[in-house]
């Protein structure tokens, strides 16, 4: 990781996506994340979306989990058409099997040809769909936060597993969804596994000053970079 001088914005992050049309296996995913892995870059990233057909990027991960040791795992999840509840509880789950090296590149979708898959609403404008995706975010870092960090106890004894009083709702009201909580996962190894955002224009950049721990640009330059970063 390269550390920027003291006047810019933060700190910058090596990554590769690892992207592979048609591999329906594990392997060709193993192969690209263990040379990231060895040329020591933070973090890989695979792309998911409800528009292309193939296998779940977060599941993906979970099975490269194991195979790696030390590089960051980021999938893309979509926020619109799912549940909050599930969101979080499958990101604090890659989280867990990777020993704390999950992360979440957040999405929407906003084609109806997406929202009939699912038969629930109709599409959204993206301003809209990136607020709830923020709030999604949010949701998903109190529903992390619902169990104390010393919430399990594990006494076999008596056969209590956790304790309930370090177990808390978090009774969120959001635009779109309510969630009352608390979660069915322990607390994530991170605490808060790394949120994600591309942020190169548009309606996802108020998400990503609001809740990213990483920005993403895209720039063909290195002035386009630096003025991205100025403007987050």
């Amino acid at each position: 990781m390269t550390t920027p001088p003291a006047t810019s914005r933060g700190p910058l992050h090596l990554a590769a996506a690892i992207d592979q049309s048609g591999a329906y296996e594990a392997a060709p995913y193993t192969e690209l994340a263990r040379l990231a892995e060895r040329g020591a870059l933070d973090f890989v990233t695979l792309g998911d979306s409800f528009a292309h057909q193939g296998l779940d990027a977060l599941a993906v991960l979970a099975r490269l989990a194991p195979a790696t040791g030390r590089v960051g795992l980021v999938p893309t999840v979509t926020t619109t058409h799912t549940e909050p509840f599930h969101v979080q509880a499958a990101v604090a789950t890659l989280d867990w099997v990777s020993h704390g090296r999950a992360g979440w590149a957040v999405e929407v979708s906003a084609t109806e040809a997406e929202a009939k898959l699912f038969g629930r609403r109709r599409a959204a404008p993206r301003e809209t769909l990136w607020r709830e995706a923020g709030e999604v975010a949010d949701v998903a870092r109190r529903l992390w936060d619902s169990w104390e960090d010393d919430a399990e106890i594990r006494d076999v004894a008596t056969g209590r597993f956790v304790d309930r009083d370090k177990l808390h709702y978090v009774d969120f009201e959001g635009r779109t969804f309510s969630v009352r909580g608390p979660s069915i996962v322990p607390r994530p190894p991170q605490g808060h596994p790394v949120v994600v955002v591309d942020a190169t224009g548009g309606p996802a950049r108020e998400t990503a000053v609001r809740h990213a721990d990483v920005a993403l640009v895209r720039a063909a330059s290195p002035a386009q970079a630096g003025a991205a970063r100025a403007d987050l």
